[in-house]
Parts: structure tokens; sequence; C-alpha cells
């Protein structure tokens, strides 16, 4: 299997990944839609091998490495693996490393205001902001905003806020709040990422999943 393929069943995630080894992995042996796509098209098998060269290093640098797998997995049967063409596959690919390349061990100075970006490294057009306030004793308060914008000329908008303070575990804090709201935080290196978002954070179609910078 390629070489992230191969890193991610030594993680105990071989349910998601394929078998022998293609940009470092036996194309012959290739079933899925992804496995032959990363076989057939340079650029995904490029982006295949600087993914696992992210991974291993965000992986060797992660205070809370069991969190950060159990991330990847998630990224691989959430994101990677439901795309259905290539130019899907370069995005989440692209976006994924960005993200992997932020994760630090150190969480010194998480209190502040983030705000998400896109894979191109440009502020949302789906605007969402985080503030972090420490409190010690291993405990955050976290504030937060989130829109979708269908069509502002019709009022197509929707919102959401997320607020609470919680227990910082490594550089994970799980959200949940009495409105139903949950998803996961991960703090990487003037940044975070949220995933898992189960969409009862707001409005419909409202989403705080993504990759967040550290502006102030």
């Amino acid at each position: 299997m390629f070489r992230f393929a191969r890193v991610l069943s030594v993680m105990a995630l071989g349910a998601f990944s394929v078998s022998s080894e293609a940009a470092s992995f036996d194309c012959q042996k290739a079933s899925t839609f992804v496995e032959k796509a990363v076989c057939q098209d340079p650029v995904l098998s490029a982006l295949d091998e600087k993914l696992s060269s992210a991974f291993d290093f965000a992986l060797s640098n992660s205070s809370n490495p069991k969190a950060l797998k159990k991330q990847e997995m998630n990224w691989l049967k959430t994101k990677r693996n439901t795309c259905q063409n290539n130019a899907c596959l370069e995005k989440v690919y692209s976006q994924r490393i960005v993200e992997l390349s932020q994760t630090d061990s150190s969480n010194v100075g998480i209190s502040g205001q983030y705000e998400r970006y896109d894979e191109n490294g440009r502020p949302d057009s789906q605007a969402a902001s985080v503030t972090v306030f420490s409190l010690g004793k291993g405990k955050v308060k976290i504030v937060g905003s989130a829109t979708w914008v269908g069509d502002v000329s019709t009022g197509n908008v929707h919102t959401g806020s997320i607020e609470g303070t919680f227990v910082l575990r490594g550089d994970q804090l799980n959200y949940q709040d009495e409105n139903g709201c949950q998803f996961i935080l991960l703090f990487g290196k003037n940044a975070l990422t949220i995933n898992n978002d189960n969409n009862q954070c707001g409005g419909a179609n409202v989403s705080f999943n993504g990759y967040y910078k550290h502006i102030k």
C-alpha cells in the first residue's frame, strides 16, 4: 500500500488502508477508487507521500498521539474516502497536509482569537471564529460563532454560536453543550482544528469544522 496507508495500518487503521505499496504501493493490487487514483495520477501520488511525511512529523511532536491517530482515522473515513473524483482528493489531501503541518506539542499561549481559513490559506468565505480563554489548572473557556451563507439577497443565512468551559486533555478538547452541539478541537502551533461537528451547533448547514489560525 502507499506509505501513508502503511503508517495508518501500524496505528490499527487497517480498515481504511489498502494493500501492498504504491507511490510506494503495488498498483496491480489497487481496487478502490482512491487507490487507483493515487496510482494513476502523479500529483495525487506526490500528495500522498507528502501527507505521509506530515503525519509522521505531527505524530512525533504531538503530546496526545492517541487523539491525533483518532482524528486521522476520522479524516480518512469522512473526507478522503468519500471523494468521487481527483479534484476532491487533491483538495482534501492539500488541506490535511496544511493542518498536520501546524500540529505541535506545545500549548503555551493557546489563549486568543482564532479564525477559520480555507485550504488555499485565505479566510474562509463561510466565516467562523473561536476565542479561547485559559483559566488555569487545565481548564479553558471556548466562545465562538460560525455562519453559513446561502443567498444574502434572500436572507438565506444561518448562524451558530458556542460557549462553554472544558478540561483540556493534552492538546485535545471535547466540546459538548446543553444544546446538543458536539465536536473535537485539537490545538496545534498557533492554530487549532475542529472535526466531528455533529451539525447541532446552529442553523441548517452551519458547521465549525475546519482549520483555524491564531490571529491575536
